[in-house]
């Protein structure tokens, strides 16, 4: 135990949950958000009605983001688990928690809607026919995913700014 109570590692523990890695985690899906996104924007303006090259797009990006809004969400759990609180609770620390929490919560909800859109367009139109409208669905989810790029930029700029 160090000072204040803390496990040794607390520092190295700290840092996955501190608002600068936050933001860094942020800017890695970003990098792999925006140009997915542009990629969808692409196939929209020259739909063919052949979902095949959007399929590993949309569910691809929508797994990422569901997975991440569940993490981020959890941030107070995760720096109880790693035993960072109550020790390094402070209104601050809770403050990024809150922020987390919604920025977690919207992501994933946007996420599990981006995916859903898109599903209904791969069911088998024996089903549910939807040949006339994949491409407003598409277009539906493309928009939910390019919402999510501006949440995730928001919330960069928050963590590195401190503006929770």
């Amino acid at each position: 135990m160090t000072s204040g109570g803390l496990p040794a590692r607390a520092p190295w523990k700290a840092a996955l949950t501190h608002p600068c890695a936050i933001a860094s985690l942020n800017l890695v899906l970003l990098l792999v958000l925006v140009p997915g996104v542009w990629e969808l924007v692409g196939e929209l303006r020259n739909w063919s009605g052949d979902d095949q090259r959007v399929r590993p797009i949309v569910t691809g990006l929508s797994s990422m983001l569901i997975g991440y809004g569940v993490v981020v969400e959890e941030r107070a759990y995760i720096n109880e688990r790693l035993g960072l609180y109550p020790a390094m609770r402070t209104p601050e620390q809770e403050a990024v928690d809150r922020r987390c929490h919604s920025t977690g919560f919207a992501t994933l909800a946007l996420a599990l809607v981006a995916e859903v859109l898109f599903q209904i367009v791969d069911l088998p139109n024996t089903l549910v026919n939807t040949k006339a409208i994949d491409w407003l669905l598409l277009l539906g989810s493309t928009l939910v995913l390019a919402w999510i790029c501006v949440l995730l930029i928001i919330h960069t700029g928050r963590m590195v700014f401190r503006r929770y």
